[in-house]
């Protein structure tokens, strides 16, 4: 990686991007004086104003962090005025992610990201180091996303390394459920009915189901909309994996094989309202 610049060299082509609902100041109209410019574009729009979404620094007050004045503490530690705190923080970041790689401490590498960019941080890993020794890493990072498929290309990447060359699942694959789970997944029946549960139909064919029917419906209505549950049955051979960490009975499948004529598809029906 370059000390030129304050982003690292292994994340300035990251592949993701990600939207804000616009609510205050437009990133595009702010005075940006004294930030790095290869930093610009990790400034956007948020809910309540500009927020800065970096790899590896993530601010949702970006705006009262430009305005701030130099800090002391008591303790007599300096906390750097505007952007110099930021210029500060990656550069303090960058210099951990860069120790932790080349000492090959991949779960230290992968969890200085901010949370949308671990998977990035994840696969650039696999692609130098293999994934035999990194199915525990994969789990972890897995069971720690908030939407897997806006990291779609990136995760179907990293599961095409379940296959064995001769069919079947490679025999480390287990190792990305803990012991509790694969207990778990022992004591399931050898046909599995599993239920997502979308805001629409067009999110239907994802890698994330669950065993139980009514946590698929709160994923169906979590952002306020009566959205759709996915129905399907499957081998239970023919599961990625099987988590439970999360209350969410979650059993992951490959989306690039799923059959979409086999998924059926509910409406789910709008709540009512109890008698006062």
């Amino acid at each position: 990686m370059s000390n030129n610049s304050t982003v690292p060299a292994a994340l300035a082509n990251s592949s993701n991007s990600y939207s804000y609902t616009f609510r205050g100041i437009l990133a595009r109209d702010a005075d940006l004086t004294g930030l790095a410019p290869d930093l610009h574009e990790y400034v956007a729009d948020g809910r309540m104003g500009m927020v800065f979404d970096h790899p590896l620094y993530r601010d949702i007050a970006f705006e009262a962090t430009l305005a701030r004045p130099e800090l002391t503490f008591p303790d007599g530690t300096i906390w750097p005025a505007g952007p110099a705190h930021i210029h500060a923080t990656i550069r303090e970041k960058t210099a951990f992610a860069e120790q932790a790689w080349n000492n090959r401490r991949w779960g230290e590498y992968v969890f200085t990201h901010h949370r949308p960019y671990r998977v990035n941080a994840l696969l650039r890993i696999i692609r130098a180091a293999g994934i035999s020794k990194l199915w525990s890493l994969v789990g972890d990072v897995w069971r720690d996303s908030e939407g897997p498929l806006d990291s779609f290309d990136e995760w179907a990447e990293i599961w095409s390394h379940a296959y064995a060359p001769n069919g079947g699942f490679r025999k480390g694959l287990r190792g990305i459920m803990s012991a509790a789970d694969r207990r778990a997944y022992d004591a399931l029946p050898e046909v599995l009915t599993i239920y997502r549960g979308c805001e629409s139909e067009d999110h239907i064919g994802g890698y994330s189901w669950s065993l139980d029917r009514d946590r698929a419906e709160w994923f169906a209505r979590r952002f306020g909309v009566d959205g759709v549950i996915g129905k399907l049955e499957i081998q239970k051979l023919d599961a990625l994996a099987c988590f439970g960490e999360r209350n969410e009975a979650e059993i992951v499948v490959d989306a690039v094989y799923l059959d979409d004529d086999a998924i059926e598809i509910e409406s789910v029906m709008p709540k009512t309202r109890e008698a006062a």
